[in-house]
């Protein structure tokens, strides 16, 4: 079963923001991309151990998590 989860990021202000966020999400086995917009992405993943992984990798994209539930 998947959990939904919907991450809160700054530092996104245009759709080159969301497109970068959509891309580097969609290379993560186990997470699916609901939805990128400006500030947040809602997410389906397989388990809770995946939140690592995203925040690392929207971090590593110059944007800041700053909240994943």
């Amino acid at each position: 079963m998947k959990v939904k989860l919907t991450v809160a990021i700054e530092g996104m202000h245009c759709q080159s923001c969301v497109n970068r966020v959509s891309h580097v999400l969609k290379k993560i086995d186990g997470v699916d991309v609901l939805d990128v917009k400006v500030g947040a992405a809602i997410l389906a993943c397989s388990s809770d151990r995946k939140k690592a992984l995203i925040v690392e990798a929207i971090t590593n994209t110059g944007f800041q998590v700053v909240a994943c539930q």
